[in-house]
Formats: structure tokens, C-alpha cells, sequence
């Protein structure tokens, strides 16, 4: 989509060779965007997949850490 969005802001033509399945870090982001997930921070921020275990002492630290740049 961004490639595309560039494409048409620079006038150059439309990719015509695109291939005919997803790459698979467009089937992960389709995965992950009908995953359980929470929004932290303001939603008209660009967004930023974080995968945590909300059970390992790491990733909550690293919340608690994220947590002031998300206000």
C-alpha cells in the first residue's frame, strides 16, 4: 500500500506486476490485525504492532516502560 501510495504521489504508474498472493509479512499483518489486541496511546497515531506475553516479567516491564511515550 505505501509502495503504491508513493507511486501515485510521484506520478509514476501503477505496479502492474504484483503478484497474485499476499508476501507473507502481508499475511502476518492480516493475522495480527484479527488478533486480540489493545490500542494504547493516541488512535490517530500511525500504528505499532508490539507482540508481549503479558505473563513474562520482560514484556511488562517493557509496557510499563512504553507507557509514558504513549500518552
Amino acid at each position: 500500500k505505501q509502495i503504491d501510495a508513493y507511486r501515485q504521489k510521484m506520478g509514476l504508474p501503477e505496479d502492474t506486476a504484483k503478484p497474485a498472493t499476499p508476501s507473507k509479512s502481508e499475511q502476518l499483518l492480516a493475522e495480527a490485525e484479527k488478533a486480540g489486541w489493545v490500542v494504547f496511546g493516541n488512535a490517530d497515531a500511525p500504528p505499532a504492532y508490539v507482540f508481549v506475553n503479558v505473563n513474562c516479567d520482560h514484556c511488562q516491564a517493557y509496557l510499563k516502560d512504553l507507557a509514558p511515550a504513549l500518552r
